[in-house]
């Protein structure tokens, strides 16, 4: 559909477009200002002026790392949250509390964020594909080694690449929520009244290897919670 998306929605008659994905989303947001459209499969919500749009993202609240770290992990004082200010916009809530942030606009800047950072918190990489390039990605986990600071991960890759745990969205549970989104728009509301949310629900990657080196004492009641264990 790349490049004909438009002419295949006139000559639909599409009443909702769904993309999913930054390819398809990127050209969704060339339709015209009336078609409507929900996304998934980003990380977070794209920066758009358009009313006419609603969807999940992939991307966790911090606050969910933060809940976490309550929970089972007491010890790790807190989380220092390095990213860039839209996506701080987008995942950091009003609850602050035990997170220090650090807004980087270069991985340069990512980079001298993370190496500056000391004490015994865990560190959150806010995810943005410019930013996390694969060195800067490599630098990350290096300092982590060094000097015993858990990196948390979004992802499962990440976990296998040692981060302590990761929160990842339920496939499952997101595809409900986007039906649920464009049903309501075919009942008659408004895309702009449907506010876009994270996913419902998260499965936690734990990497125990890691957490040995550390000397981090996961709780099995943690390890019970875990959708999957990495050494």
């Amino acid at each position: 559909a790349r490049g004909r998306l438009s002419r295949i929605v006139e000559r639909e008659g599409a009443e909702v477009v769904v993309a999913l994905g930054l390819e398809a989303v990127g050209e969704a947001l060339r339709l015209p200002p009336e078609a409507k459209v929900v996304y998934g499969l980003v990380a977070v919500p794209p920066e758009s002026g358009r009313v006419s749009l609603t969807g999940v993202y992939m991307s966790p609240p911090v606050e969910e790392y933060v809940s976490v770290i309550r929970r089972y992990l007491p010890a790790i004082g807190g989380i220092s949250v390095v990213g860039n200010l839209s996506a701080m916009r987008v995942l950091l809530g009003d609850d602050r509390a035990r997170t220090t942030l650090y807004h980087v606009e270069s991985p340069s800047g990512l980079v001298d964020a993370v190496n500056r950072l000391t004490g015994r918190t865990a560190v959150l990489l806010l995810p943005d594909a410019n930013l996390l390039t694969a060195p800067v990605v490599a630098n990350a986990f290096l300092f982590s080694f060094r000097h015993n600071i858990p990196l948390l991960g979004i992802s499962e890759a990440n976990v296998k690449q040692g981060a302590l745990f990761a929160l990842v969205f339920d496939p499952r549970a997101m595809s409900r929520q986007l039906g649920n989104k464009v049903q309501a728009i075919l009942d008659g509301y408004e895309a702009k009244d449907i506010p876009a949310s994270p996913p419902g629900k998260y499965n936690m990657y734990i990497n125990t290897t890691t957490a040995k080196k550390m000397g981090i004492a996961l709780p099995e009641e943690m390890l019970r919670q875990a959708k999957g264990i990495h050494e």
